[in-house]
């Protein structure tokens, strides 16, 4: 038996991991777990998904017997106290590759896991045959003023009508009309440690252009511990679109890149939903959340 535990207060990012964990388990038929059960003693393992405060708070009770993350801490000074560092659990999970390599001075390679949660598919289905009233959704999350509006200048100049929303100002209803509706996105965005609202997309069958960060220090500045490469789309390949440096703001060659990216785009060149149904579904990432 399991105890997850997870902040029910949770938004964003950390609750659709708690969600989509629960229906991937739900369609394997695995039902042995309760959430934030108030003792872990009577369980066999105990997860905790994400609520840093519960883990300081029992600090003391920790063994072998608990998994942590993925949503605790992306970067050892987001974890102020250092309790990561003094816990006796079996393992510590990011969702992502590069999110992993952060820890990798801190924390010994036996305690350290990759696993993302799965993408609900059937929530975001394909939509690449409906028809589209919209060239573009463009989706910014915690970009520079200055890089907003060269891609804004891009997109004008080449006559592609444009949706903007922006991270934390919309609702799923919101986001799944727009996907429905987009022929593609333009993703300015931040460092993402798995990137569900992306991934979202590609599983709508939506391809994306993405202006992609290149390491911790573009968003988080100068860290204690250090500067590390990072991404905006940690899982990805070419089915799912382009991705461009974000550091590339002469807008000359930001207008070459993307002209060249809706060129496949008019063609049906890319298939992002199938990506996303070969490596993120969500009896898959239940599967391998059993696994750790």
């Amino acid at each position: 038996m399991i105890n997850i535990v997870f902040d029910p207060g949770a938004t964003g990012g950390p609750a659709k991991v708690v969600a989509n964990l629960l229906k991937g388990l739900q369609k394997i038929g695995y039902r042995k777990f309760e959430l934030n059960a108030e003792s872990s003693d009577a369980f066999d393992r105990v997860c905790v998904l994400s609520n840093a405060a519960w883990l300081a708070a029992h600090a003391q009770d920790i063994d072998a017997r608990f998994v942590l993350g993925p949503n605790l801490f992306v970067l050892p000074s987001d974890d102020a106290s250092g309790v990561v560092g003094r816990m006796a659990y079996r393992k510590y999970i990011q969702p992502s590759g590069w999110a992993l390599d952060v820890w990798r001075n801190w924390l010994p390679a036996e305690k350290l896991a990759r696993w993302p949660v799965g993408i609900d598919t059937e929530a975001f289905p394909q939509t690449r045959r409906r028809e589209k009233s919209v060239d573009l959704i463009v989706y910014i999350k915690r970009r520079p003023p200055e890089l907003v509006a060269a891609v804004a200048r891009v997109l004008a100049k080449q006559g592609r009508s444009t949706k903007f929303i922006e991270y934390g100002h919309y609702s799923e209803d919101e986001f799944k009309n727009l996907l429905s509706c987009a022929r593609a996105a333009v993703w300015v965005g931040a460092h993402e440690s798995q990137g569900v609202a992306v991934q979202e997309c590609m599983s709508s069958g939506v391809p994306i252009f993405v202006l992609d960060v290149a390491n911790t220090a573009e968003e988080f500045g100068k860290q204690p511990f250090g500067e590390y490469p990072a991404t905006t789309v940690p899982y990805w390949d070419g089915r799912c679109g382009e991705r461009v440096a974000s550091s590339i703001l002469e807008e000359a060659r930001l207008d070459d890149a993307f002209a060249d990216f809706w060129k496949r785009v008019e063609i049906g060149g890319y298939d992002p939903r199938s990506f996303v149904v070969e490596n993120l579904g969500l009896e898959r990432q239940a599967e391998a959340f059993l696994a750790l």
